[in-house]
C-alpha cells in the first residue's frame, strides 16, 4: 500500500521556466549597470527566454538610443557574454548556464 501524498508547501503562482527568466533578467540587469561601458550606457534588459534544456537563453535588451544605436550595443554584450554568463553561474543555483544570444527587442 503507497502513502498519500503530503500537500506542497511550495505552491508557486507560475511555471518553472518562467522564474528562471525573471531570475536571469535581474542577474543580467544588474552586471550589465556594473559595466563600465559608455555603449551600455541607458540599456535595460527586457525579456529573457530560456530554452527547455538551459541550453542557450535569449537576452532582449531595449534602449533609449532607438534602432540606431543596437549594433553598437549588440557588440558591447557580445563582447561582455563571457563575464554575463559567469555571474549567471555564481548567482544561479542550476546545473547548466545557458550560452546567451542578445537580440534588441522589437516591442
Amino acid at each position: 500500500m503507497t502513502r498519500p501524498r503530503r500537500p506542497s508547501n511550495n505552491t508557486h503562482r507560475y511555471p518553472r521556466s518562467a522564474r528562471l527568466n525573471e531570475l536571469l533578467r535581474e542577474v543580467l540587469a544588474e552586471e550589465v549597470a556594473l559595466i563600465d561601458d559608455d555603449r551600455l550606457d541607458l540599456v535595460s534588459i527586457t525579456q529573457i527566454d530560456v530554452d527547455s534544456e538551459m541550453n542557450h537563453a535569449t537576452v532582449y535588451f531595449d534602449s533609449l538610443r532607438g534602432a540606431e544605436g543596437d549594433t553598437e550595443i549588440l557588440e558591447a554584450l557580445t563582447e561582455y557574454r563571457k563575464r554575463l554568463q559567469g555571474a549567471i553561474g555564481r548567482q544561479v543555483r542550476a546545473r547548466k548556464t545557458p550560452i546567451l544570444d542578445f537580440r534588441p527587442d522589437e516591442v
